[in-house]
Parts: C-alpha cells; structure tokens; sequence
C-alpha cells in the first residue's frame, strides 16, 4: 500500500490571467502533472471566509464545527461546552473606529503582551479567554451560561468601514433569541472594551502600526467528529504553520506538528525535514503552505509566483524522487491576486503515482481536461484510498 502525501498550498488558485501560478518556473510541480492524473476539485463550499470549510470537505467531513473552535483548538486551547469561540484578528482603526488595517500591518511586535492585556477580562459576569496565535491572528472564548453563537460578526472586511456591532441571526421567536442578544452585547462590549485598552497600552507607542482593537468573526462552539484514522484506517499526521489548519487536523485526531510562520518567508526545509520523518511512521502526512493565500490577500501578484517557485525548488525537487508513494497537490479555494479576496470555484488538482494523462503543465487551465475531471471534495480521500 501507499503511503499519501497531501501537499495543500492555501490559496494557489487566482483569478488573474495569466496567473501567478502560469506564469512561475516550476519544472518539479509540473514533472509531476505530466507524470500523473489532473482535474478540477470541487471544494464544495460557499461564501468568502472559507478555509477551514474548504479543509474539512476536503478531508470527507462536510459537516463540521465553525472556524472560531476550530482556531481555538489549533491555538491549543480546550474550549469547554457551551462556550462561545472566534476568529479574531489584531487590526487599527482610528479615533472613529473606521478600520485603517485589517491586520494590523502584519506586525507581530508586542502582541502577546497585548493579548495579555485583554486576557481574563470579565463582561456580564463571562470571562473573556483571548490568546495571540500567529501573525495579526488570535482567538477569543467567551465563557459563561447562556450563550450562543449564532450572532454576527465585528470584523467590516474592508479597510475605509467602521467596525461592526454584533447582531444576532436568528429570529425573535426563536427559543435562542435572548441567549444570542446576550452574546453579541457581549461580544460588542468586548470590542469596545478592546479600542480602549490597546489604545492605552505601552506597546502601542512603540509600534510602527498600531494594534489598537480586535475584530473578531466566525463564532462557534464545540463539535466533536469521527476521527480520520476511524473513518478511512489511513494513521494521519499534518504539518502547517497557522492554527485554524492545526485545529481541523487535532478536532480529526491527526498528529500535528507546527512548523512555519503562514508568510511566503516560511522555512520550508523544517517543514520537509517533518514530513520525511512522519512518512516513516504515517500512512498520511498533509503538509500545508501558507503564504500563497498571504500574498493574494495583499494583492502582490509577483511574491505570489516567486514563493510558488521557491516551493518548486525546495518542496517539490525533494518529492519527485520518491517511490511508492501518491502524490497529491491542490488548493483550498481561489485568493485573487487582483482583488486579495477568496473567490469561488473550482481549483486544480493532481494525483502522483497512480496513472498518467495528457495534461502537461499545472495551473487553473491546463489542468481542466485532465482524466480526473470534476471531482467533488468530499469524495477525494475515497477515490485516494481506490488508487493506493
């Protein structure tokens, strides 16, 4: 039997014609695609804020938690029942609350002291549990009784927008109604509560780009899944940098190892040095690239193809010498390097070491009258399993 290695470079597909990924020299990537069986993946998902959706279906699980308990458990927390967990991001507005960064200029300086700052704060007798992971990112819980998470997000997507107030989603007659008011006051005076803390703080005035508030989206709780060696008999292991990849791979029972920084300025070479070790003892090793999705977001079409041509160099160089392995190479959803927003629909794929059709190069086009055709997401870690 084969042993799998699951390359997923986040955000890989574009919008942009020719796109990055056309337009790169990448002899080893598109060695692979010659040799092997290209289609299109269906991700299967819907909206803009969609990896860890785009993740999970991918993996066979299209019922899954929301991204907020998933960044939570990738951040190494163990969110309890009934707790309400996001996504949030250290971002600047100014003395309006007009969003000047989303992120915050990438900074990292000082943000675990700040998130230090806002840890244990008390609203409406919950306690506020809120971490810095990596980058601008971090995770916010909020802890109490009578919570719930269908309530709105904070976070206006765009620079030049005020911050959003937290509104609930679901109707007044719904028995859920008061639990879900509850929590978006509580989570709009966290916000609130956020601005004037992080304005005030030290750190602020030795920083370049003020943190000065937190956005916070995709609130949810709790959900446990069947794990990935239960369902499929495949012994898993994941190598990413960000912690929403983390958290799908630890909710799935997979091994984790946290390698990277999620930027094109990741060290690749740690994270090839993980996966050789992993294949010795793994049926399956999913190894996640981050800084394609960073680049499209800031709309750099260059720094897109020349890290797409670095994991060439020092990723795939290394992978097309192997024997008796499948190798699997996609994407996650389209980032558009022209508008540095997620795009729906589909994103290529290749299948190494099992088969050969006439497709000669790897990109959004080439790919499209590949032997593979159209295959859905959920479907995928099957048809892996038919060709092993």
């Amino acid at each position: 039997m084969k042993k799998i290695i699951f390359v997923l470079l986040d955000g890989l597909a574009d919008t942009a014609r020719p796109s990055p990924l056309q337009v790169a020299e990448k002899p080893n990537l598109d060695w692979l695609a010659e040799n092997g069986i290209c289609g299109l993946l269906d991700n299967e998902v819907t909206g803009k804020d969609f990896s860890e959706d785009a993740n999970f279906n991918i993996l066979g699980y299209p019922e899954h938690p929301e991204r907020g308990y998933v960044e939570a458990v990738g951040a190494g927390l163990e969110p309890k029942e009934g707790e309400i967990c996001f996504r949030s991001n250290f971002a600047t507005v100014d003395k309006n609350m007009v969003v000047l960064d989303r992120r915050a200029g990438r900074d990292e300086t000082g943000l675990d002291e700040l998130a230090q700052a806002l840890d244990g704060m008390r609203i409406k007798d919950c306690e506020i549990i809120f971490k810095h992971t990596i980058g601008h990112r971090a995770v916010l819980i909020i802890s109490g009784e009578d919570l719930c998470e269908h309530i709105s997000s904070t976070d206006p997507k765009k620079v030049g927008e005020k911050v959003k107030e937290s509104f609930p989603l679901i109707p007044e007659h719904h028995k859920d109604f008061p639990k879900a008011k509850r929590t978006a006051k509580i989570l709009n005076e966290f916000t609130k509560q956020s601005f004037r803390v992080l304005s005030e703080h030290e750190i602020n005035k030795k920083r370049s780009i003020p943190a000065n508030i937190v956005l916070s989206r995709n609130p949810g709780k709790k959900m446990e899944l069947e794990a990935f060696e239960k369902k499929y008999g495949l012994k898993a292991a994941c190598i990413a940098a960000v912690s929403g990849t983390i958290g799908v791979a630890k909710i799935l029972g997979m091994k984790t190892v946290q390698k990277g920084n999620g930027l094109t300025s990741t060290n690749l070479e740690e994270k090839m040095d993980a996966l050789f070790k992993l294949l010795k003892t793994h049926d399956f090793v999913w190894l996640h690239i981050k800084g394609c999705d960073v680049a499209s977001h800031d709309k750099n079409f260059e720094e897109k193809k020349e890290f797409i041509e670095r994991i060439d160099r020092e990723v795939f160089s290394e992978l097309v010498n192997l024997d008796n392995v499948l190798i699997v190479v996609t994407t996650d959803h389209i980032t558009s390097s022209e508008t540095g927003e997620h795009v729906l629909g589909y994103v290529p794929i290749l299948i190494y070491g099992n088969g050969k059709d006439d497709v000669k190069k790897f990109d959004e086009e080439s790919v499209v009258n590949g032997s593979l055709g159209i295959i859905k997401a959920r479907d995928l870690i099957k048809k892996l399993l038919e060709m092993r």
